[in-house]
């Protein structure tokens, strides 16, 4: 068990089984590089003007509920009319977002997706991933063996699928 064939890519993790070790490697890698690229994308900016604004509208709004509206109305007024100010100013904050958030990166990352797994299919089109004993993988043999590869292996589209379900449950989506 264990060894390396000469003049191939290919790994024998026991005599039944055979992994072409670059292909799977490097579509797993370059996947899962593009799913921690978009966890990134998505983490909030703690610091930007609309998170302090409704950090602050938040802090206005206990300390409201702190107050007794009877014994300080003069003060709840105040407060509220602040809040009524930081309000507007949070939604006018939220209409910029919106509009730079449809020139964000973020946006791409779909599409990078779908193109990473187009080159990485011509990439690896000819290349059986992983091959193994026809009985272990009946009755759905014919799937993953796709595009065209004998029955008893997985291709690239669905090395590619298996791919992105782990990486999806490692990387949990934020859309």
């Amino acid at each position: 068990c264990g060894h390396s064939c000469p003049n191939e890519h290919r790994y024998h993790v026991c005599e039944m089984v055979q992994v072409d070790v670059w292909a799977a490697v490097t579509t797993f890698v370059a996947l899962l590089l593009l799913a921690l690229l978009k966890i990134h994308l998505h983490k909030p900016d703690l610091s930007s003007p609309l998170n302090q604004a409704r950090r602050k509208l938040r802090a206005l709004q206990v300390q409201e509920r702190k107050l007794d509206t009877m014994d300080t109305f003069v003060e709840v007024s105040k407060l509220r009319r602040a809040m009524g100010k930081l309000e507007m100013h949070i939604e006018k904050l939220e209409r910029e977002e919106v509009h730079k958030e449809s020139q964000d990166m973020r946006n791409y990352i779909p599409q990078a997706k779908a193109a990473l797994s187009v080159l990485l299919v011509a990439l690896f089109w000819s290349s059986a991933v992983v091959v193994f004993p026809f009985s272990l993988g009946f009755p759905f043999t014919w799937i993953l063996s796709l595009p065209g590869h004998p029955g008893n292996t997985i291709g690239i589209f669905a090395w590619i699928s298996i791919c992105n379900v782990f990486i999806d449950y490692l990387c949990p989506n934020f859309e």
